[in-house]
């Protein structure tokens, strides 16, 4: 059956997803083979999209630093990003340039994949262990794929994208499976230094339960220590200034952002309060999800980012940046509000408008990309042949 969807999707990509999903949202039984191999043609599928995208701001940005590996030895490459600062991504930059022959669509896709695949994972697996349905996780898995402020910056915000779908990964195994896969908090920190916090939050075992006598001096000294930030990363900056990635990150940390970006918009409030309520209706008032310790220590999560997002509004580079990595566990809250059977149909409406929300920013909203016709008309040999950027 595989095979006959990946012949599919070499025909056309929109088709292939469209049948697939509605073959597995039949199902009875979750074969993870199937979802897997549906995940990463959905995923192949985005990165077709965005490599129709015109690169400008950061992704043409990030498209030259990825062309400046020619002609140059690793170490020489490294040494135009500070060396160890967050060398990851720029050591695939590097390796990747050689090995697609200075290819910039091909580094869309490759990233975009990298960027999406383990995310739908770390959704799928957070939400089979909650509600083990097809139609409930592919629910959670369009909201993953089509969420548009996320989308549109796969292929903007392109390293902390990456390091956003590593943290969710690792929080989804750590929390819910009991698993502490820790490589993954170095390989997501030394991509964007910033993921480090989500990655820390999932060590803080006490997050697993509502406030209580127990444990409320921990969650006072918890929240103290995110309004004094500063200051405490300004006194571990000189015992981790050396380590790559932690030192950046510290230093980064000790004083204000000066990078400003446009203001914290009403839609991002408003996104907060949906959160918000979200979870005070099915988690923290539920009797079912108030006994699992993994909703609510994601939702904890979740709560301490609002926070600090909203501690830091004055700083917008700090403040949006957080919004993005909150955007990450949208698939994770949001379907807890339509779990029951009864919803199944409601469910479909949510994504069909989704889904088109999705086309209308693509052809309406900040970036370019092919008209909407093309997306859905192209085959894969359409999306592989077409002309590369090369000069910006």
């Amino acid at each position: 059956m595989s095979l006959i969807f990946l012949l599919l999707f070499l025909l056309n990509p929109f088709i292939c997803i469209l049948v697939y999903g509605l073959h597995l949202n039949l199902k009875t039984k979750i074969e993870t083979k199937n979802f897997y191999f549906f995940y990463f043609l959905l995923s192949v599928f985005l990165g077709f999209i965005n490599i129709t995208k015109v690169p400008e701001s950061d992704l043409a940005h990030h498209a030259t630093d990825y062309l400046n590996a020619r002609g140059l030895s690793i170490f020489q490459y490294l040494g135009l990003f500070g060396g160890g600062k967050e060398f990851v991504f720029y050591i695939f930059n590097y390796l990747f340039y050689y090995i697609s022959e200075g290819s910039i669509k091909f580094w869309i896709l490759v990233l975009t994949v990298f960027a999406y695949f383990p995310f739908f994972v770390a959704v799928h697996k957070f939400q089979l262990s909650i509600n083990p349905k097809a139609s409930y996780i592919l629910f959670s898995i369009c909201i993953a794929a089509f969420f548009p402020q996320l989308f549109s910056l796969s292929a903007h915000l392109i390293r902390q994208f990456i390091a956003g779908s590593i943290a969710i990964y690792f929080l989804v195994e750590k929390i819910a499976y009991r698993k502490n896969k820790w490589w993954l908090v170095i390989l997501g920190s030394l991509i964007h230094s910033s993921s480090f916090i989500l990655f820390i939050l999932g060590y803080i075992s006490f997050l697993k339960d509502r406030p209580n006598k127990s444990n409320v001096v921990k969650y006072f000294f918890l929240f103290a220590s995110l309004i004094g930030y500063q200051l405490i990363a300004t006194i571990l900056l000189p015992f981790f200034s050396d380590i790559a990635g932690i030192g950046y990150a510290l230093n980064r940390a000790s004083s204000d952002t000066k990078f400003e970006l446009d203001s914290f918009s009403y839609s991002n409030y408003l996104f907060i309060i949906i959160i918000i309520t979200v979870m005070i209706k099915n988690v923290f008032t539920n009797n079912f999800f108030k006994k699992s310790t993994s909703i609510m220590f994601i939702c904890n999560i979740v709560l301490i980012q609002i926070f600090f997002i909203l501690i830091n509004i004055r700083q917008l580079e700090l403040s949006n940046r957080l919004f993005f990595y909150l955007c990450f566990f949208f698939p994770l809250i949001i379907p807890l509000q339509f779990k029951f059977k009864r919803q199944t149909d409601l469910r479909k409406l949510i994504i069909i408008a989704l889904i088109v929300f999705f086309a209308f920013r693509l052809d309406f909203g900040t970036w370019k990309y092919d008209s909407i016709p093309q997306l859905l008309t192209s085959s894969s040999f359409n999306f592989l042949t077409r002309h590369d950027f090369k000069n910006f």
